[in-house]
């Protein structure tokens, strides 16, 4: 009983060993708008409390950069301070036009960089496009979706019977799309039980995934369908899932 007792407890210690700790960062920043919907309105002055915090503590006397602009534009004119509560408040004096306004905090601290940004909205429903509507930008899609409708789209199913389940069933599909010869991929996965279902259209992003991933949709009732372009796998996804 006692040998049994002993391998059981070797076996806890094992499985405790194996399990690492979750990921934490060493020093964390916090920044925090004074409005709690983040929201403001043009010409409103906004406050940052930033807080510094060493294995949950404030971190006294830590170094910061800081620099407030609009999103997306940074000005160049970072500014340091000291702060020897481990926290601070940063004031500025608003947009006066709708958009967002972006603090970034940065600390170094043993060799490594720390950085945490938030974002403010002024007005932000009345932002206007940047860009001017090009005059030919109607006439150029209408034109190019009438060339589209012309084009036959070739559709082929194909049933992939190493990738079905007892309730799902998987298929590479694609068509013909934009001109001849060029086709948009996709894998469906369709329930096997009978009646009417809603449809998840995946789109791609702009670097490689499973495909497969979401196909779990299948077994709960849902129409999966997720697309990928042709430099991705082609007619030979099949064998690269």
């Amino acid at each position: 009983m006692k040998l049994k007792l002993v391998f059981f407890l070797i076996f806890l210690g094992k499985i405790a060993i194996s399990q690492p700790p979750p990921s934490e960062k060493w020093i964390k920043i916090m920044v925090s708008p004074n409005h709690a919907d983040w929201n403001y309105k043009l010409g409103e002055k906004v406050k940052f409390t930033v807080s510094v915090f060493k294995n949950n503590v404030l971190l006294k006397d830590a170094s910061i950069e800081f620099e407030i602009a609009q999103e997306k534009q940074e000005t160049g004119n970072s500014q340091n301070q000291i702060l020897t509560s481990g926290t601070t408040i940063l004031e500025h004096s608003g947009l006066k036009t709708p958009g967002f306004l972006t603090c970034t905090v940065s600390v170094k601290f043993e060799g490594k960089t720390y950085k945490e940004w938030a974002n403010v909205a002024y007005a932000p429903l009345d932002i206007k496009p940047t860009v001017s509507l090009p005059t030919d930008f109607a006439d150029f899609w209408k034109n190019a979706i009438s060339e589209n409708n012309k084009l036959p789209m070739d559709t082929k199913m194909t049933l992939l019977p190493e990738r079905c389940t007892d309730k799902v069933d998987v298929y590479q599909v694609s068509l013909q799309n934009w001109k001849p010869g060029a086709r948009l991929y996709g894998i469906l996965c369709v329930p096997k039980i009978p009646g009417k279902f809603p449809a998840v259209l995946k789109v791609p992003w702009c670097r490689h995934k499973t495909l497969l991933r979401r196909c779990g949709f299948g077994s709960r009732g849902i129409y999966y369908i997720r697309n990928w372009y042709p430099w991705y796998f082609g007619d030979n996804a099949a064998t690269k899932l």
